[in-house]
């Protein structure tokens, strides 16, 4: 198997390589995370691996490294792979002050598009992102609409899917987790061509047949119900949006 790498942006204590750890083959190139706690244990645990801190000062120079202005990293030949993360969900949550993620907006939020700025520099061949459902409905839906279109102009297919952990069930660890803790994934596909295939290769990695085999509340939606979700593009529970789409705003409903 071809080595795959990738980076990461809000990243925490890495669950992203935690995940990828069992699978073998992946290498991390930079990570991105101003807390102290998290950016200790990303110390200890990854020492050879950048952290390039706040993402919002994360630039791709002249020479095509990856810089913070004092750290410089080298992308690896052919480019990036994924390019994984999320922003600070406060704003969005239901459970917080709602205060909504709009580009230049200064909330914590709207770093989502500072996340878009790097998908639009490092150009990886795959982005994967994560939040809360409650961005569906931030600013009445606008902030989701604009990431989306934004993420696609950059020139991606997109797919995103509400997946619930407590349902999850996936090889290797076939107990979920005891809580209902459901989050928005969205996976983009870089573009290559027009034939459609960018954004069938998007839903495949979020809608995959296993996966949905475990990831469903049980007795709340059939297999055939889920599946028919995924292909009308369902707006709160499953979607695509197409980088060489026939209609103006590429979504398919």
């Amino acid at each position: 198997m071809a080595e795959l790498t990738y980076a990461t942006v809000c990243s925490g204590i890495e669950c992203m390589s935690e995940a990828v750890r069992i699978l073998g083959g992946w290498r991390p190139i930079f990570f991105s995370e101003i807390e102290p706690f998290p950016a200790a244990v990303l110390k200890s645990k990854y020492p050879d691996v950048p952290n390039l801190g706040d993402m919002g000062k994360v630039r791709v120079n002249e020479n095509g490294e990856i810089t913070n202005g004092i750290k410089r990293v080298k992308l690896p030949e052919g480019g990036l792979d994924v390019l994984a993360g999320g922003c600070p969900c406060q704003d969005f949550s239901i459970a917080g002050l709602r205060r909504g993620g709009a580009d230049q907006s200064g909330t914590r939020s709207s770093l989502c598009f500072d996340f878009v700025r790097l998908v639009r520099e490092i150009r990886p061949r795959y982005v994967l992102f994560e939040n809360v459902p409650g961005m569906f409905t931030s600013n009445k839906g606008r902030d989701f609409a604009h990431f989306i279109l934004a993420l696609r102009d950059c020139g991606y297919a997109l797919a995103w899917r509400v997946l619930d952990a407590q349902f999850t069930r996936v090889d290797g660890f076939e107990r979920a987790v005891p809580q209902r803790r459901r989050r928005v994934w969205l996976v983009g596909v870089r573009s290559v061509g027009h034939s459609g295939s960018d954004v069938e290769a998007a839903t495949q990695i979020l809608f995959e047949r296993k996966s949905a085999l475990g990831d469903l509340p049980p007795r709340r939606v059939t297999l055939k119900e889920a599946a028919d979700l995924a292909r009308k593009g369902d707006r709160l529970h499953a979607g695509v949006v197409e980088t060489a789409s026939e209609t103006d705003d590429g979504l398919i409903a």
